[in-house]
């Protein structure tokens, strides 16, 4: 069977995106924890404590602003490219760091203006056929770009 052409279509559901934002407030919450118990002198803490919500906050900013973005995902296998559906469709790279499990899949992308995300696919959320196409995908894209 040829894989040629043959590509999975993934649409995000919003319990695996909430579980990305909350764990990103509560990562910051632990981080901001972490920063105000350092042995640092209180003006260090402060600095380090602002520094890590300012970077938080914004990348927390730029995931709500993909997920807003990004309805649904096609994921091809002859290029290791994710055409995006939504409000501007386009194309967005899959990069390094993305894995696929048997209940769920990390996909680390970049959007074309520059902007990196995670979307978390859970199999509880997606169609069974969707799901194998993925897997298939993942095994023979792997194999073509390796």
């Amino acid at each position: 069977m040829s894989s040629s052409g043959f590509a999975a279509t993934l649409s995000p559901g919003r319990q695996a995106r909430f579980i990305v934002l909350l764990s990103g407030w509560l990562l910051t919450l632990a981080g901001l924890v972490t920063a105000l118990h350092t042995h640092l002198p209180a003006v260090g803490r402060g600095v380090l404590a602002s520094v890590w919500l300012l970077a938080s906050l914004r990348q927390l900013y730029r995931q709500a602003r993909a997920f807003r973005s990004v309805a649904a995902l096609v994921i091809g296998v002859d290029e290791p490219r994710v055409q995006i559906m939504g409000d501007s469709p386009g194309s967005c790279d899959l990069l390094p760091g993305s894995l696929l499990f048997e209940r769920f899949g990390w996909l680390w992308l970049e959007l074309p203006d520059g902007y990196r995300f995670g979307e978390l696919i859970l199999r509880s959320e997606t169609p069974e056929d969707d799901w194998r196409h993925l897997q298939v995908v993942w095994r023979w894209g792997r194999r073509a770009h390796d």
